[in-house]
């Protein structure tokens, strides 16, 4: 009996041993402070082995540690108040025009700075390099909604592959009772990757009056996106998409849209 009753304590406290140690390797962790934990998780998520809700809290962790450091494409104004409900890629020869209408929009506002301008005019001129990005979304600031397509450019960072450069121009249309009405607001970020510097070269607010080339590039990217939506060679697609928080589904029913309603979630096709 005590032979017995021994060996059952040893089971029992194996077990509780074995238990305590998954626990500890399924506890996700929290934040990433050095280079080799970042490539830790990197690889960790690469697998896909964990539950989904393991892998889109190492996203989040992940995200929170490029975004910092201004590692790979996404800037804060690509993540934070937003759910990206359609995405395409770009190419710069087939979809040359809606760069040059990028550049004229930009020629249209008198306050960049040279170095700004000269930048972008560097950007977009760099054909070999350069990457674009459509992203259509929901978002929300200071309790206001609107329906928001991004025109994102970009490339490889002269100084640094880890890195891009980047200009983005996000169209916002206000969403008033469920309501999307037109095209009524344009923030710009010029984010040539340094450094020593945080905040973008350049960032502004344009609206009232939005200059008639932001409402024809608005109305260029709804039109393309009714006629991209069901392109795969235009569709971006990524599995890492489906663990992260500022991509997935609209969240709201709103009348008017000025979108084709998406058929997929961005990187679930």
């Amino acid at each position: 009996m005590a032979q017995k009753t021994f060996f059952s304590t040893c089971v029992t406290l194996v077990r509780m041993i074995q238990k305590r140690a998954s626990d500890v390797s399924d506890a996700p962790i929290q934040r990433i402070s050095t280079e080799s934990a970042y490539r830790s998780v990197i690889k960790a998520l690469g697998r896909q082995l964990d539950s989904p809700r393991v892998l889109r809290h190492l996203m989040g962790v992940v995200e929170n540690y490029r975004a910092k450091r201004k590692l790979g494409w996404s800037r804060p104004w690509n993540k934070y108040g937003l759910t990206t409900f359609q995405a395409f890629k770009l190419d710069p020869s087939a979809d040359a025009d809606l760069f040059a209408r990028a550049k004229s929009l930009l020629d249209a506002i008198d306050d960049v700075p040279d170095d700004a301008r000269e930048f972008v005019a560097e950007l977009i001129a760099d054909s070999d390099q350069l990457m674009g990005f459509v992203f259509l979304s929901e978002y929300e600031e200071d309790g206001a909604h609107y329906e928001t397509a991004t025109l994102s450019l970009g490339r490889h960072s002269t100084s640094s592959a880890r890195h891009r450069d980047r200009f983005d121009i996000v169209l916002d249309a206000p969403v008033v009772e469920l309501t999307v009405k037109p095209v009524a607001r344009m923030r710009l970020y010029i984010d040539p990757y340094t450094p020593a510097r945080k905040e973008p070269l350049y960032s502004a607010t344009v609206g009232d009056p939005l200059p008639e080339q932001a409402v024809a590039l608005f109305a260029m990217l709804a039109r393309l996106s009714s006629e991209w939506a069901e392109d795969e060679t235009k569709l971006w697609d990524h599995w890492t998409s489906k663990y992260v928080d500022y991509f997935g589904e609209r969240q709201h029913e709103q009348e008017g849209s000025h979108f084709k309603p998406r058929q997929a979630q961005a990187g679930q096709r």
